[in-house]
C-alpha cells in the first residue's frame, strides 16, 4: 500500500473511532479509584452500587465456576474483598467494553464471540502467570491487556468489513500467514495499532495501551513494560494453540525466544502454561457466558 493511501486509511479509522461511544463514566471512575492508594473497599463498592445492573453482573461473576469460591457471595462488598481491586477493575472494564463495542459480523474465519473467547483465554493465561511468578515484574493490569488486545479487529470488522475479509482470506490462504501481516499488507496497519488508537481515545492508562499497540511492532516504544509485552505475545500464541475461540488466524503465531528470555520461561513453564489453559477451557466458556449474559 502506498504511503498516501495508508495515511488516508488511518484518517478514516480515526474518524470511525470517533463515532464509537466513549467508555462509561463508571469504568473511568473505577480505573482511577483503584489506582488511588487511599481508596478502600467501601469506596469501590459505592461506585459499583450506583449501577444495579453492574452490581448484579459482578455477583454472578463472583459466584461462577471460574473463581470457584466455596461459599455463595451475596453482597458486592464480599465480591470486591474476595476478588481484589485489580480483578474488580478488570471485570468492570471488560463488561463495559463488551457492552459498548459493536457486535461485529460473522464470517468464515472470524466471529465476534470467538474473538472474545480467545481474548479471555489470553487474559486468563496472563493473569495466571502474573500470580504464579510475581518476581517477573508484570503489571497488575495484564488481565485487561489480554482481554482487549484484539479489539482493533472489532473496529476493522465493523467499519472496514471488505478490507478485513480480504485480510482474513489472505491469512487463511495457502500458504497461510499471520493476520497482522495480512492487515499490514492490505490495509497499511494492523489491528493492534487500531486498538491503540481506540484505547487512547478512551483514555486508558499507558501500561495497558502500549503493550497492545506495540504487540506486532518491530521497533517498540522505549517506555513500555517489556515484561507485559513479552507475556502478551506468549499468552496470545498459547491461546491460539489451544484453539479456544475463533480470532482469524489459521496457525498460531510463533513464540519468540527473546520473549521467553525476558520472562525467564523455560520449556517446563511453557508446558505448564499450555496445560493450565487447556484445563481452564470449560471455565472460560462459562465465564464468557456470564460476561455476555
Amino acid at each position: 500500500m502506498g504511503e498516501e493511501k495508508e495515511i488516508i486509511f488511518k484518517q478514516k479509522i480515526y474518524s470511525k473511532i470517533g463515532e464509537l461511544p466513549t467508555i462509561p463514566v463508571i469504568a473511568t471512575k473505577l480505573l482511577y479509584a483503584i489506582d488511588d492508594e487511599q481508596s478502600s473497599v467501601s469506596d469501590v463498592v459505592e461506585i459499583i452500587q450506583k449501577d444495579p445492573s453492574l452490581t448484579s453482573k459482578m455477583l454472578k461473576i463472583a459466584n461462577s465456576a471460574y473463581y470457584g469460591f466455596s461459599r455463595e457471595i451475596k453482597h458486592i462488598s464480599q465480591a470486591v474483598a474476595l476478588l481484589g481491586f485489580n480483578m474488580v477493575r478488570s471485570l468492570v472494564i471488560s463488561l463495559e467494553v463488551m457492552k459498548n463495542l459493536p457486535s461485529g459480523i460473522e464470517s468464515e474465519y472470524f466471529s465476534p464471540e470467538g474473538l472474545w473467547l480467545h481474548s479471555l483465554a489470553t487474559a486468563t493465561c496472563m493473569e495466571d502467570f502474573r500470580k504464579k511468578y510475581p518476581d517477573r515484574k508484570n503489571s497488575s493490569t495484564v488481565f485487561i491487556t489480554g482481554l482487549l488486545h484484539d479489539i482493533g479487529k472489532v473496529v476493522l470488522d465493523q467499519f472496514f468489513h471488505e478490507e478485513f475479509l480480504k485480510a482474513l482470506s489472505l491469512a487463511n490462504g495457502n500458504p497461510p500467514k499471520s493476520l497482522h501481516h495480512a492487515e499490514q499488507e492490505l490495509i497499511g496497519l494492523d489491528h493492534t495499532e487500531v486498538a491503540g488508537m481506540l484505547l487512547e481515545r478512551w483514555k486508558f492508562p499507558e501500561e495497558i495501551v502500549k503493550p497492545i499497540a506495540n504487540m506486532h511492532s518491530k521497533e517498540v516504544d522505549e517506555n513500555l513494560n517489556i515484561q507485559d509485552l513479552a507475556l502478551l505475545r506468549i499468552a496470545n500464541s498459547i491461546a491460539q494453540e489451544t484453539k479456544i475461540g475463533k480470532e482469524g488466524n489459521s496457525v498460531p503465531n510463533k513464540i519468540k525466544e527473546k520473549d521467553l528470555e525476558i520472562l525467564s520461561i523455560d520449556e517446563k513453564i511453557l508446558s505448564e502454561l499450555r496445560e493450565d489453559l487447556k484445563n481452564s477451557e470449560e471455565k472460560i466458556e462459562e465465564f464468557f457466558g456470564v460476561l455476555r449474559g
